[in-house]
């Protein structure tokens, strides 16, 4: 008798885990669940767990990419100019 071969099958993953997705985009855990929560970030939920699909990951970093610098606090500036008076 001769043993059949099964074809090596590769899969791939439709959504990743909590801790894959926060590699994926090189962020804490705490900041992508921060960013779930805030509605800012696309997810799955089965059951009690939370997915994230690689196009939606690809998505939300697209519509963060920017050529323009912008300061995220910019009442850090008012402070400094304020103190040095």
């Amino acid at each position: 008798m001769t043993k059949k071969q099964d074809p090596q099958v590769i899969v791939q993953k439709a959504a990743l885990s909590s801790k894959e997705a926060a590699a994926y985009l090189s962020i804490s855990l705490p900041t992508l669940f921060r960013l779930t929560r805030a509605g800012e970030l696309a997810h799955l939920r089965i059951g009690r767990v939370i997915r994230y699909r690689p196009e939606d990951l690809d998505a939300f970093l697209a519509t963060r990419s920017t050529t323009k610098w912008e300061d995220f606090n910019p009442d850090r500036k008012k402070a400094r100019k304020e103190a040095e008076k």
